[in-house]
């Protein structure tokens, strides 16, 4: 026996066909009509959940200069319903649950790293995609010094981690005026004898800055001292012997 169905949607658009399309949630009143009048009329009340593929949308900052913190991502995507969960991929490739729509990861000085962010529906194929997290270069200021006898000059070891090509490395003893540019090594005179003075040094790299110090320490000449106690001595003694002249 043959039948029209009918069937009718929540905002009362009416279709007649064996089958019928949707695209929300909602409830469907389906007719069975016979063509034969003197048979049973069907009348039935359908309940349907559709459940939606989110839209993956990530709130991702640009790359920041380096300096050992994490680096937060929120997960802006659009799900539906407890039915749709997110993980994201860590660094061993494993799958994890996104807690509270955040993701931190912490990325090395001057790297990209790429994850991937996976959302599985219940009843859908899983979505995936893929995005990625840069920092910015910051220069790793690493300086030696020789130490070295009052009368010779200290030669600074520069030793820092930067591209000497795309930064300004920048020197400064202010006890001493000095203010210079250069990346290579360099000598520094200190003229107190068993002084000490703090240098400092500051690299700038395309908009990423450091800024370190060190101690340069000069040696006591302790000849010298003793010389110059005997010469003071020596002039006591000479301006005694002409005072009682």
């Amino acid at each position: 026996m043959q039948y029209k169905v009918e069937w009718q949607d929540t905002f009362g658009l009416k279709t007649i066909s064996n089958s019928f399309k949707i695209s929300n949630s909602g409830r469907l009143i389906v007719t069975s009509t016979p063509f034969d009048t003197s048979q049973i009329l069907f009348i039935d009340t359908l309940d349907i959940k559709v459940h939606f593929l989110p839209d993956i949308k990530l709130s991702i900052d640009s790359a920041k200069c380096y300096n050992g913190d994490s680096i937060t991502i929120r997960d802006l995507s659009t799900t539906y319903g407890p039915y749709s969960k997110a993980y994201f991929s860590d660094i061993n490739g494993s799958f994890n649950l996104v807690q509270n729509m955040l993701l931190k990861y912490f990325v090395g000085n001057g790297d990209t790293i790429s994850r991937f962010i996976k959302y599985q529906t219940y009843g859908c194929p899983d979505k995936l995609d893929t995005f990625q997290i840069s920092t910015k270069f910051t220069p790793v200021i690493q300086l030696q010094s020789d130490q070295v006898c009052y009368g010779d000059s200290t030669t600074i070891y520069n030793q820092s981690l930067f591209n000497p090509l795309k930064s300004n490395t920048n020197i400064q003893l202010p006890s001493y005026g000095l203010n210079f540019n250069t990346s290579n090594d360099f000598k520094i005179y200190i003229s107190k004898n068993g002084g000490n003075e703090k240098l400092y040094i500051q690299i700038d790299q395309e908009g990423c800055s450091s800024r370190d110090s060190i101690i340069i320490l000069i040696n006591l000449d302790l000849m010298l001292v003793l010389n110059l106690i005997k010469l003071v001595k020596m002039n006591f003694y000479l301006l005694k012997i002409n005072l009682v002249i």
